[in-house]
């Protein structure tokens, strides 16, 4: 999981680099991140049907080997079309990796311990990207950027001989035949989508008419395709995931209702800080990837108090007070100034990163609360999809916003500015989580979290 994370973000810091080794325009270079969050949106359907058929263990096994050898690839080429092959290779891997190292554990580990249990292994997906971009940019200015993908070399044969040793072979028993035309038709709808978010983000030139026009298009499009994928799930008789989960009220809340809101929130401030501190303050990218790892710090620190803070409150007073904390959070990154001490830059990021720990472990945890065994596996294919469309809607609309408010201003070069309105919006958006939770039974998730309402 944090292999998978960290990749997603570490070429950032190195791509000037690599377009110069690469003999190509700098432009170009965003297709070795688009290939790669296409390949994990197309492929992450396969994950719940391949790992009852064949077994958690063995498509673990099997996904971290690919991921490592691919790894290895990307640091070999030497041209930007190879590269951009072994990037989605890369991104088919991860895509069976994370989902299904994250259904072994919800399968594995009782009511009562899911809480601890997720709050572990949330926080290589709020680490690794705040790790990358420092990490990828020590390597090219100190090394090569071919290391940022070979660090995962022994942590992928590493992960292999643990998952082969300590991971149990859980398959089921009747097979049934794979839905090749929901998965089509749910892989299209994902891949015009993310293509759609990618264009009115920054693959199509910001706000430009072309980017503008050709995004609406393919959102239109893959949400038509997505009407049509849906209608088909919900009718086959062996659909490619189940939409059974859904009709979990808890499910619902923190997967498609106002968990999307806050995972677009907690996406878009990686995205917008290291580039706040390079436009706006001038840092280089070595030292602004520094000055996010205060966000790191705090993750840390929240991990040792969620269970307890949960336990305390329950999960709706958690999801409900702590949002408007994550939005508050968001709107102090906002108020940020060139001007400001170190140690105040760091405070804010730090307590930035502990309302997105929280919020994060929190709805992870209630979001498979209430769902039965039997639905686990589309539950956690779903709620992996809806992750991967919320972190891409967080990007593309943080760097629209930048550009709106660059066109607005008719400016030319970013500014403080720009970001500040970003940073308000997002957070503005991110409030409106609460309505969704506000909706969550006072008691939800309470055999999860052994919180008991006071008579």
């Amino acid at each position: 999981m944090f292999m998978e994370n960290l990749d997603a973000t570490v070429i950032t810091t190195a791509l000037p680099a690599m377009a110069v080794a690469f003999g190509a325009p700098m432009a170009s270079m965003s297709l070795g991140i688009s290939g790669y969050l296409l390949a994990v949106a197309i492929c992450i359907p396969l994950s719940g049907w391949l790992a009852d058929r064949w077994g958690t263990r063995t498509v673990l096994c099997g996904a971290i080997a690919l991921f490592t050898l691919a790894s290895v690839l990307c640091g070999l080429c030497e041209t930007l079309s190879s590269f951009v092959a072994c990037r989605v290779l890369q991104g088919a891997a991860a895509a069976l990796m994370t989902p299904v190292a994250r259904l072994v554990v919800v399968r594995n580990t009782p009511k009562a311990e899911l809480m601890q249990a997720i709050a572990i292994i949330t926080w290589p997906a709020l680490v690794a990207p705040v790790l990358g971009p420092p990490i990828g940019g020590f390597f090219t200015a100190y090394a090569s950027w071919r290391w940022i993908f070979w660090i995962n070399i022994p942590i992928g044969m590493l992960g292999v001989l643990l998952t082969w040793r300590y991971v149990a072979q859980h398959k089921l028993v009747e097979r049934s035949p794979f839905d090749f035309v929901g998965f089509a038709l749910v892989a299209s709808a994902l891949a015009t989508l993310m293509s759609g978010l990618h264009w009115l983000g920054d693959g199509g030139g910001g706000m430009r008419e072309l980017g503008i026009g050709t995004g609406v298009c393919l959102l239109g499009v893959g949400g038509v395709l997505g009407v049509f994928a849906l209608r088909h799930v919900a009718k086959a008789a062996h659909p490619v995931f189940s939409l059974a989960a859904t009709r979990v009220h808890s499910f619902a809340a923190c997967t498609i209702g106002g968990g999307f809101l806050s995972r677009l929130s907690i996406s878009a401030l990686p995205f917008l800080l290291p580039l706040l501190f390079q436009v706006a303050f001038g840092l280089n990218a070595f030292v602004s990837g520094l000055m996010v790892l205060a966000y790191f710090v705090g993750n840390i620190a929240m991990k040792l108090l969620v269970t307890r803070i949960v336990r305390v409150l329950g999960f709706r007073r958690v999801l409900m007070g702590n949002g408007l904390a994550l939005a508050m959070s968001v709107w102090l990154c906002a108020a940020l100034q060139p001007g400001w001490p170190t140690i105040a830059v760091a405070a804010a990021l730090f307590a930035g990163g502990a309302c997105r720990s929280l919020q994060m472990t929190a709805l992870n945890s209630l979001a498979f609360a209430d769902v039965p065994d039997q639905h686990a596996s589309s539950a956690n294919t779903l709620s992996s999809l809806a992750q991967q469309l919320a972190s891409a809607t967080g990007v593309a609309l943080a760097a629209g916003l930048l550009q709106l408010s660059l066109g607005l201003r008719g400016g030319h070069n970013l500014g403080l500015q720009d970001f500040q309105v970003a940073f308000w919006g997002i957070g503005a958006l991110s409030t409106l989580a609460w309505l969704s939770y506000a909706r969550l039974s006072s008691a939800v998730g309470s055999q999860v979290s052994g919180h008991q309402k006071p008579p």
